[in-house]
């Protein structure tokens, strides 16, 4: 991935420069994956702590 932004030119947007990256969409899906788990992490430790926020609702 570093690899890839190094090799931006300087008249691409960093935002177009990604979307052109072959891993673009499997990465973004992975992030979006994890994200969903870490928000069902944070409401389940927030109903042990008692300070439930259900962030997914």
């Amino acid at each position: 991935m570093l690899d890839w932004e190094n090799q931006r030119p300087n008249n691409l947007s960093i935002t177009k420069h990604e979307s052109k990256w072959e891993h673009s969409n499997e990465v973004r899906q992975e992030l979006n994956d994890i994200r969903s788990k870490l928000i069902e992490y944070a409401n389940v430790l927030g109903e042990v702590c008692g300070v439930a926020n259900d962030l997914m609702k």
